[in-house]
Parts: C-alpha cells; structure tokens; sequence
C-alpha cells in the first residue's frame, strides 16, 4: 500500500501472510525493543479467533477483514490457490 501518510516515516507497507504449521512457540522477534518501537510495534501476542471478531477498539487489522478470513481457513482449510488479500 503506498500512502505517505500511512506509517511515519515510510511512503507505504508491504504485508504478506503465510501459513506455517509448526509446533507452539511463544511469538516474538529478533528486535529490540527500542527497534520495535522504531518500526511502531508495541509488542507480539496470540490472539484467539473470538478476540478477532468480537474487538472492538480502536485499532485496525490488516487486513481489514482478517477475523473473516482466518474463520473461513480454519472453517474450509487451506485454498488450493494464494488468495491476494486487500487492505
């Protein structure tokens, strides 16, 4: 997405998700946290699919509709093709 107003400091972002089985692992990265404030995260954290559909702040996931889309993997399971996701 390029937007120069989207993300201080950048013209845009780029966002792939991949679906990786693997054994439960606590989910966090290789950055400081000086580094990932840099990037403007604030932290990492599994969220259960009802915590997706029922949020309510003020926050926005991307994409958009992810609450949908993990439902519907987790429902059907894996699409035989890449799906391309909007925002």
């Amino acid at each position: 997405m390029v937007d120069p107003g989207h993300v201080n400091g950048y013209d845009g972002t780029v966002q792939d998700y991949f679906l990786v089985r693997t054994a439960a692992f606590r989910p966090d990265g290789a950055l400081s946290g000086e580094d990932l404030a840099a990037e403007n995260i604030a932290g990492f954290r599994w969220w259960r699919p009802s915590e997706l559909t029922g949020y309510q702040g003020p926050d926005l996931f991307g994409p958009r509709d992810l609450a949908d889309l993990l439902t519907g993997l987790l429902r059907d399971g894996v699409p035989d093709e890449p799906l391309e996701l909007g925002l």
